[in-house]
């Protein structure tokens, strides 16, 4: 009935024809029968006219229950035919897929794709979707899930669609198809096989999300497709962007260099921007912005200039700064500006020491400096300059402490941007264990081997079957005084790699001019499939647990070999735990080799440094979707940490969010860790920015809670924080850490149907719903013009002078 009628609820009125009848029976004449001479004379002439009256009567109940009828007729709005735009026939199966990646909230005008998206999608459900289809709706993003259910009402998807707000991390496409394929197996027939779905996926079609550099980035892609297609299934793409060829530029990179950064020595802030677009960015402003109140609404830029990018490729801009002040320090930079601005900003958090303090621990000391095995690493660290140290100046930012291995115990390591062994033999176990912890925490530490490094007690001490801190194990001595080798480096892809390539022309290392005599074989696990181990050496890899050696095959970067016949591995690095460890299969001073004699020595020395630590600074700059955690020593002890976080996607602006962590107790109960997650609908964090640490609030609730002092000078040794617990035992109240987008996101470039057909096997169905709602919308405006209501009105209106004249006529007559 409701293809007849715009307004079919309102046909429920029409019981109100029966109004006028029950006005009727209730107005009927009763009467008492009493004998009268006079009115027998009347009651003839009655029986004479009866018939007569009734018929007017009924003619007159007739004209009234038509005139209600035609009211509710008119009220309901009949139409004279039914349009096939207007109806899909009925019983249809609609999939509606929208996609939230952070790529959707791009802008050709007020609205983003995602709004337009969403839009479009609670029209098609409103205007093109039957009472009788069955309709789900999903999202398609990192976590993709189910909005709408197909045995779910449809009038709760509009409040779902309105929370729904943009996922800064990329589409993982497999697994929302994966996700899709289940959604569609819930469509099935009483036979269990799927019915066939209209499949609508409200996307940009980014073409990286498809499609690698050799095709599919997954053949599960195409299967699940197919099997689509044999369902009878059509998968729909909605054309959401009115541009062909989007401009975005992106900042993809924000670093300082040198990493370790130190106040008052000059570092370079380097900020990449690339242009994703098929057409030149020109006039782009670029600015920094050091140390923002991430309170206030906007900052001013500090450093800047107007830069072009050319079309698909990246620009690098080198901007000097120094920092005359220690502590935690942040920095913005961003470019303006075009329709996606989430990737045209990037966070970055420094720590900025008052000296980088590098503990050497010799393996081979002596009385004379010389003959030290440090001697070399500390010259390079710390060369001294008078006349530098008498202006205040300085030529590294590194402080090198010296120790022997005997003097470790009780060592705070902590304190150490990086541990350096060199020749050391073994370590206590307790400060071994301690070392590991460091290590595993985010520390970093770096290993020069020479002729107290045993083999036997290394795989025992620091192998340890794959779990300790080396990941491969030793073979023993090699090399002779008389044939020495060459440095080669087998990574071009590694930092430390890349400076040497940079600067080729002033260094000698990798021109095989620096001579080692001898060196330490380590013994190389090699994976062959993705199960078995064995080894370079042809030694049987019994004696390492395959799962630990195939595990440190796989993170270990060798960048630098010998050119032996094996090849042997010079220089490789490893994670461990948060931290990692740069190996260095020679001597740190000149009894294997030549190195320290050349200036490459110190180049090497800094380049490592600087890399190693660049990995703990990666617990203060994250990605999105990461896990934020920083461990504290229990005399950095506070009950709670008050953590300000940027705003959630869909929040008003500068209602940043202020949340209450805790300090959790670790395993040895003396020591503390403060970790974020992100919210409960996420598995890490999931807003960029930058995220500010407050201890100071507790600091200053513990320190009101505390009983009242006995005397003066307790209160003095308080305040000054000789209780190991006030403010003043730390470097500062405030610390901060930076969360970034995945850049890789904002390549917009949609994969062409052609493509999709090639690599896909099917041409999908491209199609502007928006166009199509309107033109239905328009159609059923036009048939708004044949509707029967206004004939409805006129019989009205003529009715009600028909049973007005009929009623006068009829009066007269019985007159």
């Amino acid at each position: 009935m409701g293809s007849f009628f715009v307004n079919p609820g309102i046909l429920w009125l029409s019981p109100l024809v029966a109004v006028p009848i029950i006005i009727y029976l209730i107005n009927r004449h009763r009467f008492r029968r009493r004998r009268w001479a006079a009115m027998e004379f009347l009651l003839r002439a009655v029986k004479k006219s009866q018939r007569r009256l009734q018929i007017q009567n009924l003619l007159l109940l007739i004209v009234r229950c038509l005139i209600v009828l035609l009211l509710v007729l008119a009220a309901s709005r009949p139409i004279l035919e039914e349009s096939p735009l207007l109806s899909s026939g009925g019983g249809k199966n609609w999939v509606l897929v929208l996609d939230t990646s952070f790529s959707m909230d791009y802008r050709d005008g007020p609205r983003s794709l995602l709004d337009r998206a969403r839009e479009t999608m609670l029209r098609t459900v409103e205007d093109m979707v039957e009472d009788d289809d069955r309709v789900a709706v999903m999202t398609m993003g990192y976590q993709p899930r189910v909005l709408l259910d197909p045995g779910e009402k449809k009038e709760e998807l509009e409040f779902s669609l309105r929370q729904l707000t943009i996922d800064h991390r990329p589409v993982r496409l497999v697994t929302s198809l994966r996700s899709l394929d289940d959604l569609l197996g819930r469509f099935s027939s009483a036979t269990g096989k799927r019915d066939a779905c209209e499949v609508v996926l409200f996307t940009d079609l980014q073409r990286r999300d498809w499609l690698g550099e050799a095709g599919p980035r997954s053949p599960e892609i195409r299967q699940i497709l197919e099997r689509l297609q044999s369902d009878g299934s059509q998968l729909i793409i909605a054309d959401l962007s009115q541009e062909d060829d989007k401009l975005n530029v992106a900042v993809t990179e924000l670093s300082v260099r040198p990493e370790l950064v130190s106040r008052g020595v000059p570092i370079e802030v380097r900020v990449t921007v690339r242009n994703f677009s098929k057409r030149d960015a020109e006039n782009l402003d670029l600015s920094l912005r050091i140390d923002p109140d991430i309170d206030a609404a906007d900052t001013e830029a500090q450093l800047g200039e107007v830069i072009r990018v050319p079309a698909g490729s990246s620009v690098t801009r080198a901007l000097p700064l120094r920092f005359d002040e220690g502590g935690y320090h942040s920095i913005v930079a961003e470019v303006r500006s075009d329709g996606l601005v989430i990737d045209n900003e990037r966070f970055l958090v420094v720590r900025v020491h008052d000296e980088i303090e590098v503990l050497l621990v010799d393996g081979e000391p002596a009385v004379e400096p010389t003959d030290r095995e440090t001697f070399f690493l500390d010259v390079a660290l710390a060369p001294r300059d008078d006349g530098l140290g008498a202006i205040g100046g300085r030529v590294t930012p590194f402080q090198p402490i010296e120790r022997s291995a005997e003097l470790l115990a009780n060592t705070d390591w902590k304190r150490y941007a990086v541990v350096v062994l060199a020749n050391v033999d073994e370590l206590p176990e307790t400060e071994l264990r301690t070392l590991e912890r460091y290590v595993r925490e985010g520390g970093a530490l770096l290993v020069f081997l020479g002729g107290n490094t045993q083999a036997e007690t290394y795989n025992a001490v620091f192998h340890r079957n794959g779990e300790g801190l080396l990941p491969f194990p030793l073979v023993g001595r090699r090399g002779d005084s008389r044939a020495p080798v060459y440095i080669r480096f087998s990574d071009p892809a590694h930092p430390v790699t890349t400076y040497f390539d940079e600067h080729r022309e002033t260094l000698e290392l990798h021109k095989a001019l620096v001579p080692f005599y001898y060196f330490v074989r380590a013994k190389e696990p090699v994976l062959i499939g993705s199960k078995q181990v064995s080894s370079k050496d042809g030694v049987s890899g019994s004696d390492v647990t395959q799962s630990a050696a195939q595990k440190a095959a796989s993170l270990t970067r060798v960048f630098a070999r010998f050119n032996d016949l094996d090849a042997s591995p010079a220089l490789f690095d490893n994670p461990y735990g948060r931290g990692r460890v740069l190996w260095v299969m020679s001597t740190a001073d000149d009894d294997w080799n030549e190195l320290p004699a050349w200036r490459d020595f110190v180049v090497l020395v800094h380049e490592a440094v600087a890399y190693l630590v660049g990995f703990r600074g990666r617990t203060d700059n994250l990605g999105i979707g990461e896990e934020f955690q920083r461990f504290y020593e229990s005399a950095e002890f506070v009950s709670d940490v008050i953590l300000h976080a940027p705003p959630l996607p869909g929040a008003s602006l500068g209602s940043r969010r202020t949340i209450r962590l805790p300090m959790k107790t670790m395993e040895d109960d003396s020591r503390f860790e403060v970790g974020y997650e992100g919210s409960d609908d996420h598995d890490g964090i999931e807003v960029p920015g930058l995220y500010r640490l407050d201890f100071s609030a507790d600091f200053r609730s513990r320190s009101t809670s505390r009983s009242s002092p006995t005397s003066d000078e307790e209160e003095t040794d308080r305040s000054e924080g000789n209780d190991g617990e006030s403010s003043e035992s730390r470097d500062g109240t405030v610390e901060y850490f930076a969360v970034n987008v995945d850049t890789s996101e904002g390549d917009l470039t949609p994969i062409s149907v052609s493509e999709f057909e090639t690599h896909f096997g099917f041409e999908p169905t491209m199609r502007d719903l928006s166009a199509d709602i309107s033109a239905r919308r328009e159609l059923a405006e036009r048939l708004r013009g044949y509707e029967f209501w206004p004939w409805c009105l006129g019989l009205v209106v003529a009715l009600l002078f028909f049973e007005t004249a009929l009623a006068q006529w009829f009066g007269r007559r019985v007159g």
